[in-house]
């Protein structure tokens, strides 16, 4: 199973690949100077602008059944941003607040009782989304050589676009490309992309209804203890106060020791096995002989096994984007709908849907206010 960490590098990367089909079609519309429109509205956006407020959401099914969900905002006034994000596992949202003002950076989850504070990022950059100073001799040099590769892969996608209407102060846009379309490039590149970031899939995995609450649980019987709420909240987050900790640093020391020893119990496990072994939420286990069996049992499991998932390459098949300009050549919003097939480690095709959303409002009046952290304790 592919870390987290890995995973959400690989959506990001996905969406970011996503993003660069999307430019490249959307920046082929219709009028006369659409295409340097868009251009420069997108080179504007990452590059000069300094105030806004955007709202996103992200979307990935696997043959119609939802495995990733993500939403977010970000208010951004120079040096000064505010960001919400939230991520879903199954119908369980998971929040987290991040804001920068004056210098200083506040962050909480929401389901933290403490809250953080720090220095702020470094305030010298650029106060612009790519962070990078355009007027720069050598940036305005790899700008230009980005501009004449874009210009290469849009060709005759500029035929593929269609202006839908104008709505007040805003001009309605939208592009279909379909598979054969597609820039050989990125198709070729996706495949080496996700194994550079996966690598080989794993044969064999530990798996968990609820790994933390059985955790507690074999804890529990293992020492005949019984660990308070407050424990099993504040170890799950690691909201340790300095008091708090120094009270029940045996405690925690010793879940430490006990999730270590497990973990080493696990890997034994999996260095002389294939399949998965899969502990139920009662703590009972079942094993299955394939990680493809335990997805066929536990489809809320993809996400976690996109190395199996995507085992044998991923391509594009088709994108729709729509998405709006404003009067002074602003992006105002786009909506993008990508499918693509990916080939399992047993030989199954998979339908993959990535649906992508971004708003851009408040140019040059999105102001950011300091963070309630409500009745959170800062962390000692």
């Amino acid at each position: 199973m592919m870390p987290m960490q890995a995973r959400r590098r690989l959506v990001v990367c996905l969406v970011a690949g996503v993003l660069l089909l999307a430019v490249s079609v959307g920046a082929a519309f219709g009028s006369v100077n659409g295409y340097d429109r868009y251009k420069q509205a997108a080179k504007d956006l990452l590059l000069r602008e300094e105030n806004f407020t955007a709202q996103a959401q992200i979307q990935l099914a696997m043959d119609g059944t939802e495995i990733f969900r993500w939403a977010g905002s970000w208010a951004k006034d120079g040096a000064d941003s505010a960001s919400v994000s939230t991520a879903w596992e199954g119908d369980t949202p998971y929040r987290e607040y991040i804001t920068e003002k004056d210098g200083i950076r506040t962050r909480f989850s929401e389901e933290s009782c403490l809250y953080d504070q720090g220095p702020a990022t470094r305030q010298d950059w650029p106060q612009t989304i790519l962070g990078v100073d355009a007027d720069d001799e050598m940036n305005r040099r790899l700008l230009d050589f980005a501009e004449t590769a874009l210009d290469l892969a849009v060709g005759n996608l500029k035929n593929n676009v269609v202006q839908l209407a104008n709505e007040g102060e805003t001009t309605l846009y939208q592009v279909n490309v379909a598979q054969v379309q597609i820039p050989t490039l990125l198709n070729a590149g996706l495949p080496a992309l996700t194994y550079y970031l996966m690598g080989s899939p794993q044969e064999t995995a530990v798996e968990y209804a609820d790994y933390l609450d059985f955790l507690y649980t074999r804890y529990e019987q293992a020492k005949g203890v019984t660990l308070s709420q407050d424990v099993r909240d504040r170890y799950a987050l690691g909201d340790y106060t300095s008091s708090w900790y120094e009270a029940h640093r045996t405690l925690v020391e010793d879940l430490n020791s006990f999730a270590q020893d497990w973990a080493g119990q696990c890997a034994a496990w999996e260095g002389e096995h294939k399949g998965v072994l899969y502990y139920r939420a009662d703590g009972t286990e079942q094993t299955y002989a394939t990680v493809g069996a335990f997805l066929a049992d536990h489809p809320e499991k993809r996400f976690a096994h996109l190395d199996y998932c995507l085992a044998q390459g991923v391509a594009v098949d088709t994108v729709v984007n729509t998405f709006r300009l404003d009067q002074a050549g602003r992006l105002a919003d786009s909506d993008f709908q990508v499918t693509l097939t990916g080939t399992d480690q047993a030989g199954e095709r998979h339908t993959f849907q990535a649906h992508f959303t971004v708003a851009f409002t408040q140019y040059g009046t999105t102001a950011v206010p300091p963070l309630d952290v409500g009745e959170r304790q800062l962390r000692s």
